[in-house]
């Protein structure tokens, strides 16, 4: 997968259908919003790689069920010490979604 489109926040990635979610990135550090449907979800990293000016970040999203009336918002910090980047790509797990047990694209960004 490769950043299309003018820099900033991709919220839309074809195929993927939990929670909202948007990255950007500055300075090789990059904050990944979530926004839940519903209380109760919490977002962990699972696992991260830097590779070609380019950070990859896996992340699960659990907790919660989509559908509700009270949204709630989780933000994530990623950096990689000694490793530098301009783009990040996110990929998330989310409970209650098509992709449950996989981590598929969902949001990706250059500086």
């Amino acid at each position: 997968m490769t950043a299309a489109g003018p820099a900033g926040c991709v919220t839309s990635v074809p195929g993927y259908d939990g929670p909202a979610v948007s990255v950007s990135v500055d300075q090789s550090e990059a904050t990944i919003d979530f926004i839940f449907p519903s209380t109760g979800w919490k977002a962990t990293i699972d696992r991260s790689k830097v590779e070609n000016d380019i950070a990859y970040v896996w992340v699960s999203a659990n907790g919660g069920f989509l559908g509700g009336q009270r949204v709630t918002r989780q933000q994530l910090e990623f950096s990689d010490d000694g490793k530098t980047f301009s783009c990040c790509e996110v990929f998330v797990k989310a409970s209650g979604s098509s992709h449950a047990d996989d981590h598929v694209p969902a949001a990706q960004a250059c500086e």
